[in-house]
């Protein structure tokens, strides 16, 4: 497990996770989308599965098949979810 700040750059909003850094992409996106609706008791305008990761010091986007510690996301790191 990691610590991570997810910006969510639509709201400007920066959120706080721990996140399994072995997990797949497209499974941690879920997820954090689901806590930020509950959150912010709002709904994302488009489909969650349209929603990605980016790296903020590379501004890669990640593959949802992949892992973070595959792009070398470490605690303390900031992801983009766009």
């Amino acid at each position: 497990m990691i610590y991570v700040d997810v910006f969510l750059p639509v709201i400007d909003k920066t959120y706080d996770f721990t996140l399994d850094e072995n997990a797949a992409i497209g499974v941690l996106i879920e997820e954090v989308a689901e806590i930020i609706t509950q959150k912010e008791q709002c709904k994302f305008d488009g489909k969650i599965k349209e929603l990605i990761f980016c790296t903020e010091d590379m501004g890669n986007v990640m593959a949802k098949n992949k892992t973070l510690m595959e792009y070398g996301i470490h605690t303390g790191s900031r992801i983009i979810m766009a």
